[in-house]
Order: structure tokens, then sequence, then C-alpha cells
């Protein structure tokens, strides 16, 4: 691997709630060298033309998210243990747009199974949402009235994640005072209920507008990211995070620094931290979330052009993993605090999906195939939680 020099790290903001929510990562230690890493494919028991869409950690291994578009069912999931056979996951589809989902979402929490599918329909190709709960054993799609995410008001739907063995997913949906605001659902039984926004951190005013991109979870927080735009005196656009101690709030907004012109759109955690990436123009920008506040981390230059698109670092300890596209495949950026090494990913297509297990890393490609590495440092455990 070759090491890049990453710059001076620069002074930390702190935020009392979040230092005292989120707890102390493990230190660990980083090679600045070493052979570059091995790719091997991996097989899956899917068709030649599925695609791998969502990588997603569990208590018994990588759950694999495919979409095979020839397939009567187009959404799948596998179930890749540390050691033995890969097997399917049976899902249970119940309306008609379950089984033409892509999916859009996978969380898991240890081993019960959230996962947003999405897929286009009615007269203007609208996604339809569905949403599926159950296990790595089985996982069935839980069906809602239009009016849960769509019709009059809707947004979308970005994610999902469960703290404290609640889950929440996390959208967007008209605002009482100017588009759309961040939303969240909580579930009731089977169904899927939407949480006010106005009067929270999550509501739009005449002059500022908030969007969600993505979610995640530590052990004590759920954390949203993405960005608001200020619109007296000009449009400017800022990175930005929320976070709450429970699925159902309350919400506090998070000034990440040094953010001004940039969008954060994926983020990452483990148990302790997390690592919030984005970009401003074609420069990617990243930053740390921990139990020592917040920091930026300069990523040496590293640029993506304006159609690519980001994948959530995958965060343990004071370590971290980013597969950036490149015109040839991908790059492998480990990141050991603030100092960043880079190494070569798979090549043959863009990066669509990142996962960790232990000292194993897979990464999807948009040909298709899904890769494995090992890694020099890797996770002692699952970075599921």
């Amino acid at each position: 691997m070759t090491p890049v020099r990453a710059l001076a790290r620069r002074p930390r903001l702190a935020a009392p709630a979040l230092i005292a929510a989120l707890a102390v990562g493990v230190a660990a230690g980083c090679s600045s060298g070493g052979a570059e890493p091995s790719w091997t494919r991996v097989a899956l028991p899917v068709a030649p033309g599925a695609e791998v869409v969502t990588l997603t950690p569990s208590a018994g291994g990588l759950l694999v998210g495919t979409y095979d578009a020839a397939a009567a069912v187009r959404p799948a999931l596998t179930l890749l243990p540390a050691d033995g056979a890969a097997r399917s996951v049976p899902l249970t589809p119940v309306s008609g747009y379950a089984r033409e989902a892509r999916w859009a979402s996978v969380s898991v929490d240890g081993d019960a199974v959230v996962a947003i599918g999405g897929a286009p329909g009615g007269a203007h190709s609208n996604t339809r949402w569905t949403v599926w709960r159950g296990t790595t054993a089985a996982v069935p799609e839980h069906p809602q009235t239009f009016e849960t995410f769509g019709g009059w008001g809707a947004g979308g739907l970005v994610g999902a994640v469960t703290l404290h063995g609640e889950p929440v997913l996390v959208g967007a949906w008209q605002s009482d005072a100017a588009a759309l605001d961040i939303a969240t659902w909580l579930a009731q039984g089977t169904r899927w209920v939407r949480q006010r926004s106005t009067g929270t951190v999550l509501a739009n005013t005449p002059t500022r507008l908030r969007q969600a991109e993505a979610v995640a979870a530590t052990s004590t927080l759920v954390v949203a990211v993405g960005s608001v735009t200020a619109l007296d005196g000009g449009i400017f656009v800022t990175a930005a995070a929320w976070t709450a101690g429970s699925a159902r709030g309350p919400w506090t907004a998070v000034g990440l620094p040094q953010a001004e012109g940039a969008r954060a759109e994926r983020v990452g955690c483990d148990a302790a931290a997390c690592l919030v990436l984005g970009r401003s123009g074609t420069a990617v920008r990243a930053w740390w979330l921990d139990a020592s506040g917040l920091r930026t981390v300069d990523l040496a230059g590293r640029t993506v052009g304006d159609g690519d698109h980001l994948l959530a670092p995958v965060v343990c300890g004071a370590r971290a993993w980013l597969v950036l596209p490149t015109p040839g495949g991908a790059d492998v950026v480990e990141l050991d605090h603030d100092a960043a090494t880079v190494s070569p990913g798979p090549r043959g297509g863009a990066p669509t999906a990142l996962g960790v297990i232990q000292d194993r890393m897979y990464v999807a490609t948009g040909s298709g195939g899904l890769w494995r590495t090992t890694l020099a440092h890797g996770c002692g455990a699952d970075p599921a939680h």
C-alpha cells in the first residue's frame, strides 16, 4: 500500500452532547505500507445477471443484497457466513412493487433485518417504497397503505437503522414552511407511522432547507447526514448532521467543521464513532464524529466525478475504510485517525457496495461481481451492532 500524506489535524470543535453520548473509540495502529492486496471473486447462489447492490455485516456473516431485472422476484438476500457455504435468505413479497424492488437500504442489528426497496410506478414513475422486516433466517415484506410513503407531500426514503432495539426510517416529507422536511417513521406493529418534524431541528424554515442523504447508528446515537441550504443573501450549502439518542428523538443539529460549500452524502458507524463522507465540488470530504469531538480529515486531494456515487465507509475503532471510484475501477483508502493509506481496489466497474467482516473486505462492482481481499488490519469482531 502506498502512504498518502494527510495534512495536519485541524482544530477540533467540541460538541458536549455528542461527546457525552458516544463511547470512547478503540485505538489501533496503522501500517504505512505493504504488498498490494489481491482480490478474489466471490461466487454467490444467484443468477449471472444479478447485481450486488448492498453489503451489510450481521451476527451470522455478510448479508448480500442483489437485484435481478430478469427474475420474477427481483430483490434477493444472501447470507455469506465467515465459514461455510453461502445461503439464500427466504423473502416473502406481498405487494406487486415488492417483487420489482431494488434495495435502497438493508440494515441489520444483530440478526434483525429492516430493509427498504424501491420500484418505479404510476403515471409519473415515482418510486413506490416497500419495507421489509425479519431476521437473517427470513424477511417478509410488511405492506403499507399508499399514503404512508406516497401521495401528496411525499418525499422519499434514504435509509433505516435500529437503536436500542427500535427501528427508524429516515426520509423526507412536505414541510409546513418550505419544500421537504427531513422526516422519520416509527414502527407500530407492522405499520410505519410518520413522526411530525415541525418544531424540531429536522424542519425547514423559509430561509433554511434541510436534506438528509444517509443514516447510520452507533450503540448510543442515530446519526443522519446531509446538507442545509441557506437562502438569505444568496444560496449557500453546508454539510450537516443530526443526532438522536433514541429512534423517537429528540434530534440535535450537529455543526460539521469547515463544511461550507460541501454536502454530506454517506455515513458509517461502529458502536463508538462515525465517519461522515461527502464532497465539495469534485473533492472528497470526510469528518470524524467520536467521543473526542468532531474534526475534518483531509484526504490529500482525492476527487470523484460529478456522476460518481460515494459508498458508506466502514468504521472499526480508530480505523475506517473508504472505497472511491476511479476511471479503472476503485481505490481503497484506509484511515487510521487522520493518516490515509491508499491501495488499488477491484477493477472492471464502478464500486456499488462495501462491507467488512473481521479481516475480510468485500467490494461489489458495477459489473455485478463481488470481490474479497484480506486486510492487514481488520476488525476483531464483526462491525454489526
